[in-house]
């Protein structure tokens, strides 16, 4: 495996050391953020990019990394970067970037274990980014839902503050068992629940409802 390391800054001793010890890497070439992408670089053909974002914005590693993944369709590119606040999360997340990778003391530990046992279709997360994606993704679920009752209620259908509930998880394609385990109710109660939404939406059929509240999503009322 050919690497490319990408930086502004000194590259640690220690961080070089593993990279070169480690059994799965061939060759590493060491790029300030400047010349990454030289006639030298290409011939390379680096399997993994890794990109510190020391002194850069996140608008200029996601470029770096989009003008390098253009050159090698097939390489992957670990992000380093600092510690990071809840309000960062938004503009990481605009970065196409395979794994993210926190600068600790044990960087180079961490970097060379993320290499020996990260494979393609797997990502790489540290703790506390996950925690708050799984919240940021919360907020938004609950962002939704009020959404979909305001347009349920633009259109005029007045439901019941469960079968709004019960109505949400329909338009995602969920089944009455499904929808009973997530709300904890009888899947008989369910099926009560998706009978009186029929007729207050006045449509018949699973898979037309479903692509009516789908399309209500999408679409403004016209008035």
């Amino acid at each position: 495996m050919n690497i490319l390391y990408v930086s502004n800054t000194i590259f640690p001793h220690e961080i070089i050391k593993v990279l070169e010890d480690n059994p799965l890497v061939d060759l590493v070439k060491f790029t300030g953020i400047k010349q990454p992408n030289n006639e030298e670089l290409r011939v390379f053909q680096p399997a993994l990019m890794l990109l510190d974002m020391e002194g850069l914005h996140f608008q200029e590693a996601g470029k770096i990394i989009q003008e390098a993944k253009n050159y090698w369709k097939d390489m992957r590119t670990f992000l380093l970067t600092s510690p990071f606040s809840q309000d960062d999360l938004h503009d990481i997340l605009l970065i196409d970037t395979d794994s993210i990778l926190v600068k600790m003391d044990t960087m180079a530990e961490t970097i060379n274990e993320a290499i020996t046992t990260n494979q393609p279709d797997q990502f790489i997360f540290p703790t506390a980014f996950t925690k708050n994606l799984i919240d940021l993704l919360e907020e938004t679920e609950e962002y939704n839902i009020e959404l979909f009752q305001y347009r349920l209620y633009a259109h005029q259908f007045e439901l019941s503050k469960r079968q709004i509930e019960v109505a949400y998880l329909l338009k995602k394609g969920l089944r009455n068992k499904e929808i009973a385990e997530l709300l904890q109710l009888s899947e008989g109660t369910v099926k009560i629940h998706v009978s009186q939404i029929y007729q207050k939406i006045n449509l018949k059929g699973r898979k037309r409802v479903t692509l009516f509240l789908n399309e209500m999503m999408i679409k403004e009322r016209e008035v």
